[in-house]
């Protein structure tokens, strides 16, 4: 897993590309999933508070059900903070 805290679609876009070429299959959990066409994309909600409901459960369904998981989210204010600090360490601390 990968997290990435910018959310530059194009940038996520071309590593989930990368991915696949590695014969991956990947998913992208992120709050906007327009623009992505054709790839495996699962919505976190728009808000921190649908985001902290929805995170962990897609984590786990994603753990399960794709080879690489590449989360995009964007916090706002404390609780925001602490969400996507619980992120980094799911993802080990590897930022995109």
């Amino acid at each position: 897993m990968v997290l990435n805290v910018d959310g530059d679609k194009e940038k996520l876009a071309s590593f989930y590309d990368k991915i696949v070429l590695q014969g991956l299959n990947p998913v992208l959990l992120c709050d906007d999933v327009l623009g992505f066409d054709d790839r495996n994309v699962i919505s976190l909600g728009k808000t921190n508070e649908e985001v902290a409901q929805k995170a962990f459960s897609a984590l786990r369904f994603c753990e399960k059900n794709f080879d690489y998981i590449i989360c995009s989210f964007l916090p706002s204010g404390e609780f925001g903070q602490s969400i996507q600090n619980r992120l980094m360490r799911s993802a080990s601390n590897k930022i995109l």
